[in-house]
């Protein structure tokens, strides 16, 4: 896979390569036409915004300013004719002013109408991104362009210039060496990075198994590591679907999804497995399962995992196109360097299924084998010499928790200690023959892996969203859909653009003539955003990066020079803001799209020469404050104006992930009672269940492990959080937000719980995929017709579920905009409800306990692996329920 730096120096050189051509071909023009230098700055700055790290990415940014250009421009234009004829056939600033307003907001509707007659493909053809596009008819006349003809020049001019900037990175972004990274690179690349990573958390779980501080830090490294793969690998998959080939790693369409599938899959297994073993095991657990031929076996099976993996990331690496890592060993080993083939991968996953095969049957039948009961007397009499003269046999002795008298206050406690240290052990047990499966799986998955392409038209309508744009004035729901997915955001862009221009109207009189409110309104406009908290972040980038901006072009004007000559310093700001783009974000981008501002403006005004030193500062300093004032627009319209706010969004994610654990609770709780009774196992939609907590999983699937990441829902709700705007009052009926601040705001305790509701969620899914598609004979041996777990359980099973769904009635009022501010402490009657829950996880594991050591023997029983199963389902419920509860508890 291509290096960090490899990948940013591509996007550096095609960034800079664009805006040099820009900037070269339209000085040119500039010179000898009346093409202005405004425009070539327009070429430049969208020249610069379109390259990205992925082909798919780049085509979709560039695709999305040229097809909306397309089809809002006749938008604009249409509105700036009815502005004019509104006006008694002349321009009336006024009737301007609430034009650019009403245009803004049609556009963002039109534009989310039509997103949802696109759904699920994205929507490039009027992007609401790109509604500066529809304003740009107005913008030339609010310069003080008057004539017709002018106004149609000028919007064109600024709308070629925006075409022309956007194809010559698309041009770039094909072309060898620095061309960008296609997705027939790095779709496989970021599939072997995170194979790899599974690969190095399957062989710490081989090589660790007792809890110290060196082997928990291994493993949250490789935790961490697997997060960024899956990250970066499902970023490569949605740019893949925007380039203009459609790449398909595997033969079957639906494969891809399956292998992203069974990688979650493994990498849930191992974390479950890791989750068991953190918490520790006994010496006589250790004894027994861990050492000697147990032990051998568990390592062999996840040794076998591993190099399964590692021989699916070569194979994939090699379709990647990457080349081999050196590594040193004897010459007797061999070189190393060539990649796996489908063979080897074949075999790799036969090897790790006979691996886990082994492990597994041998655990089923210790038990019955006298070595091993001679090893539980042994381990027994070794940790517990006091026992030694009791009667009683040492299989029972472990059973009934005598390892635990010492630190349980009471002989039902250690049973219940001895029976949680076992459903840990058989979660652990589970995990590792999960995780096998899924490396198998992937390895047969990497053997018939392949590059097989489809071409796609570029501009068919399918693909850029025009044929759903052009329907979308026939489509009454599409209008509605947008009203309720766009409605406060273009009322937010709308107020923000009427009061921009309302100031321009009463100061214009004491500005020069040539002064005008073109920047105030563009940065307005690309300033304003969904969310309050993006809004603010981006808006303290933006008067950081103007500032520094203006400061380099002063510079830059003070060596001399004419427009020519300066081709070299508006190369390396790009180069050098495109390559250091993560770290600047989106101050990066104001930082050159203000240098490259100042010097067009000013060329514009004294072509070709530039050297009047107070005419660059007083233009810097009026550029400065121009950006200055639609950023403190955008963000007070923002945070006052029809909240939307990234904490709602938070919160209803949040909502969704506890309704459907409580489902899926409720489900397996129902499974649990048909054991316990012996009554036959309901028949219920697993897939569907499983999906939807996938769904809910990934939804919660934030950056940095439940810290917040670069322009997420996360760091927005941070933002929001941080700056006390996340709660507050709404007056004049939801119109108007007025932000009060406190660490008690719903943002703050809905950051808080993002960690525990992720882990919720991963012990539910693992306890799913534990349940389906029901249990196997031995499920009865921790749970038949013990009334303790009859009674947690209820009949069929409901009344966890019950109880759960009355939190959640309980919980909603904190989930909703108009409550949440309402609730800062935990009510009685919540309070009752989830001790009752509590009540309920104590006494299901009593009675699991007492019928375990009734039973006489292990969960696991030769060739039947229903009871480990089981018992690994009640670990994971108790686990669900507890994570369910604090959860609650936090919010």
């Amino acid at each position: 896979m291509a290096t960090a730096f490899g990948v940013r120096s591509r996007v550096a050189f095609q960034a800079a390569g664009a805006v040099l051509i820009s900037w070269v071909c339209g000085t040119l023009l500039a010179s000898s036409t009346s093409v202005k230098y405004l425009e070539v700055a327009l070429a430049c700055v969208i020249g610069f915004a379109t390259p990205m790290n992925h082909l798919g990415d780049t085509c979709r940014n560039g695709f999305t300013w040229i097809t909306s250009a397309f089809v809002l421009a006749p938008l604009g234009f249409a509105c700036c004719y009815l502005c004019f004829l509104l006006g008694g056939l002349r321009w009336n600033h006024w009737i301007v002013a609430i034009g650019l307003s009403c245009t803004a907001f049609l556009a963002i509707l039109w534009a989310f109408a039509a997103q949802q007659l696109s759904a699920p493909r994205a929507q490039l053809a009027g992007n609401s991104a790109t509604v500066v596009i529809a304003l740009i008819p107005l913008l030339v006349v609010n310069t003080g362009v008057t004539q017709q003809k002018q106004v149609l020049l000028g919007a064109a001019g600024l709308l070629i210039a925006l075409f022309v900037g956007a194809v010559i990175p698309l041009v770039l972004s094909h072309l060898p060496y620095i061309g960008a990274l296609s997705a027939r690179r790095q779709v496989p690349a970021c599939a072997a990075a995170k194979l790899t990573a599974l690969a190095d958390l399957c062989e710490a779980t081989a090589i660790y198994q007792l809890p110290t501080p060196a082997a928990l830090q291994r493993h949250r490294e490789c935790r961490l590591r697997l997060l960024a793969a899956t990250v970066d690998l499902q970023a490569a998959v949605q740019s893949a679907s925007m380039e203009l080939t459609e790449p398909d790693l595997f033969p079957e369409a639906s494969m891809l999804g399956d292998f992203k599938s069974k990688s979650e899959d493994c990498r849930r297994s191992l974390q479950m497995k890791s989750t068991m073993l953190a918490a520790g095991f006994s010496q006589v657990t250790w004894d027994l399962f861990f050492k000697g031929a147990q032990g051998e076996l568990l390592r062999s099976a996840a040794v076998s995992a591993a190099h399964a993996l590692r021989s699916s990331a070569s194979r994939l690496r090699h379709l990647a196109g990457d080349e081999v890592p050196e590594v040193p060993s004897a010459s007797w080993l061999g070189s190393g360097s060539s990649h796996a083939s489908a063979k080897d991968c074949q075999e790799a996953a036969q090897r790790c299924r006979s691996a886990w095969e082994n492990f597994w049957e041998a655990q089923l039948t210790a038990a019955s084998q006298p070595q091993w009961r001679e090893r539980v007397e042994e381990s027994m009499l070794r940790s517990m010499p006091e026992f030694e003269k009791l009667p009683g046999v040492p299989l029972d002795l472990f059973l009934s928790g005598a390892h635990y008298f010492k630190t349980e206050g009471s002989p039902e406690g250690a049973q219940v200690a001895a029976f949680d240290e076992a459903c840990r052990h058989c979660a652990s047990l589970l995990g590792v023959r999960g995780a096998c499966e899924a490396a198998a799986s992937l390895a047969e998955m990497a053997q018939h892996a392949q590059q097989d392409w489809r071409w796609r038209l570029p501009f068919a309508g399918s693909f850029t969203g025009c044929r759903h744009w052009l329907r979308v004035p026939f489509k009454p729901q599409a209008w509605k859909t947008g009203w309720n997915k766009g409605a406060k955001f273009g009322g937010r862009m709308a107020i923000a653009i009427l009061i921009a221009e309302i100031i321009y109207v009463n100061v214009k009189p004491h500005l020069p003539e040539d002064e005008d409110g073109l920047w105030t309104l563009i940065t307005v406009t690309m300033a304003v955003t969904p969310v309050a908290g993006n809004s603010i972040f981006r808006g303290l980038l933006r008067l950081f990066g103007t500032f520094l901006g203006a400061l380099l072009a002063v510079g830059t004007v003070a060596l001399g020079g004419s427009a020519y000559t300066q081709a070299p310093s508006v190369f390396i700001m790009a180069f050098f803001n495109k390559y250091f783009e993560q770290e600047l974000q989106f101050a990066g981008m104001v930082n050159f799209t203000t240098y490259v501002i100042v010097l067009n403006t000013l060329a514009d005004r004294n072509d070709p020469e530039i050297s009047d030193q107070q005419e660059v500062l007083r233009l810097a300093t009026r550029r400065m404050l121009d950006v200055m004032i639609g950023v403190c627009l955008a963000m007070f319209a923002n945070v006052f104006f029809f909240p939307e706010r990234a904490v709602d969004e938070l919160r209803a994610r949040e909502l969704l992930s506890f309704q459907r654990t409580a489902e899926a609770i409720r489900t397996s709780s129902v499974v649990l009672a048909g054991s316990a009774a012996r009554a036959p196992e309901p028949e219920d939609s697993w897939d569907d269940l499983r999906a939807d907590l996938f769904a809910s999983a990934e939804a919660m699937n934030f950056a940095g492990d439940g810290r917040p990441g670069v322009m997420d829902l996360l760091s927005d709700a941070y933002f929001e959080s941080q700056w006390r705007v996340a709660g507050g009052a709404r007056v004049l009926g939801g119109a108007l937000w007025v932000p009060c601040g406190g660490k008690s705001l719903p943002g703050h305790r809905c950051l808080e719980a993002v960690i525990g509701i992720s882990r919720m969620l991963r012990i539910t899914y693992m306890m799913v995929s534990l349940c389906e598609p029901g249990f196997e004979q031995g499920a009865e041996r921790p749970l038949a017709n013990d009334p303790m777990v009859l009674q947690a359980l209820g009949y069929q099973g409901a009344a966890i579920g019950d109880e759960l769904d009355r939190v959640l009635n309980l919980m909603k009022p904190r989930f909703e905009a108009s409550g949440c501010e309402q609730h800062k402490g935990t009510p009685g009657e919540l309070n009752e409800t989830l001790e009752r829950l509590e009540e309920r996880l104590e006494l299901l594991f009593r009675g699991a306990a007492a019928s375990r050591a009734r039973s006489g023997g292990l969960t696991l029983t030769a060739g039947h692996c229903g009871g480990a199963r089981s018992a690994a389902v009640i670990k994971m419920l108790h686990g669900a329920v507890e994570a369910f509860i604090q959860a609650c508890r936090q919010l």
